[in-house]
């Protein structure tokens, strides 16, 4: 179904009630240059990810700066997404799911791709060690 590498508005996380409960009640993990936050649970569209980037201004005082990482991360997700949808879609799941970008510097485009791969690759045996337990309970 989804085999476009695209990243459509559905496919944005944007809600602020999401957004809240995946930060509150969600499950995080840290990989290189990121915090991933990953919730499964429903989502309104009927999309099997709902996807938000984020870059601190704390760590990043110029918008330009901001918006060079998240472009970045989101275009790497986007080209990177299928094997995490294929997952998804095998196990009939949703999930909304945060990259938080915690390096102090910027870094090329291919690096962020290199780390976003190992994020959604330790995000896929995540889920799986998940479904396991769930399905042992």
């Amino acid at each position: 179904m989804f085999t476009r590498a695209s990243l459509s508005k559905s496919e944005r996380l944007s809600r602020e009630q999401l957004i809240a409960s995946l930060f509150e009640a969600g499950h995080s993990f840290f990989t290189p240059s990121f915090v991933v936050y990953y919730k499964i649970g429903p989502l309104p569209e009927s999309v099997p990810a709902q996807m938000l980037a984020s870059a601190s201004k704390k760590k990043f005082n110029k918008a330009t700066d901001r918006n060079r990482i998240k472009r970045f991360i989101k275009e790497s997700y986007r080209t990177n997404k299928f094997e995490l949808y294929r997952h998804l879609t095998t196990n009939k799941l949703q999930l909304a799911l945060a990259f938080v970008y915690i390096d102090k510097k910027i870094t090329s485009f291919n690096d962020i791709e290199a780390k976003i791969k190992v994020a959604l690759s330790e995000l896929i045996l995540k889920l799986q060690i998940e479904q396991k337990s769930i399905k042992n309970d």
